[in-house]
């Protein structure tokens, strides 16, 4: 994830930045986008407020950067060495993999989901990037679908 200012420069930057972003998805679950303050997620962080601001531009700005990070964790491809990697596995049961790692995943973040959801209503960012997994899901499904499936 880059930041606002192109990124931290030093390791104690990267940490203070993970830590804000930590600190913030922790406090957007508990409370949601509405009741978020950029004064809560420094507190969550145990950070000023002017460090905040040193990383983020706006709570829009680091809510937008989690939320693409949780939308392009649901379509990211399994891991090299799962099962459905091999060459002798079926385009179902991949397809199979596929939608029960979209499901674990989304279950994992479901609390963050939650609040995306609640925020793409309002969020033309946020909404375009949901919309965007969305299609990416479909679209690789049914590909799948096409390759597995007998010609007609």
């Amino acid at each position: 994830m880059t930041g606002a200012r192109g990124g931290p420069r030093s390791r104690k930057g990267t940490r203070t930045r993970t830590r804000l972003l930590e600190a913030a998805q922790a406090v957007f679950e508990e409370r949601g986008y509405q009741d978020t303050r950029v004064s809560d997620i420094a507190e969550a962080a145990d950070l000023s407020h002017a460090s905040f601001y040193h990383y983020f531009d706006s709570k829009e700005q680091v809510f937008r950067e989690l939320a693409e990070h949780h939308e392009a964790q649901l379509t990211a491809p399994a891991e090299p060495d799962d099962e459905s990697a091999r060459p002798d596995v079926s385009e179902l049961a991949k397809l199979w993999r596929a939608n029960r790692l979209y499901l674990e995943r989304y279950g994992a973040a479901g609390h963050f989901m939650g609040v995306i959801e609640e925020v793409s209503r309002y969020d033309d960012q946020v909404n375009a990037t949901r919309i965007q997994r969305q299609k990416h899901f479909a679209s690789r499904s049914e590909a799948s679908l096409r390759r597995a499936l007998p010609k007609a």
